[in-house]
């Protein structure tokens, strides 16, 4: 139809109120990868959270056993 055109283009173009599939799934997938790296990033810091927490924990119980 327009080959130079971006798909939003042709959509307005054509005069549909409403965003094309295209679009719409475009921002799903941005979302979708946002709260992913989110949940990602923040389960890597939990862990090393976790790590650190045992290790002195380990301490203070080497500690007590002395």
């Amino acid at each position: 139809m327009f080959p130079d055109l971006q798909p939003s283009q042709v959509h307005l173009m054509q005069g549909r109120g409403e965003p094309s599939q295209y679009e719409y799934g475009f921002q799903q997938v941005a979302i979708f990868s946002c709260l992913r790296n989110f949940w990602f990033w923040r389960f890597v810091c939990m862990s090393q959270f976790a790590v650190v927490y045992s290790k002195k924990q380990k301490k203070k119980d080497a500690k007590r056993s002395l």
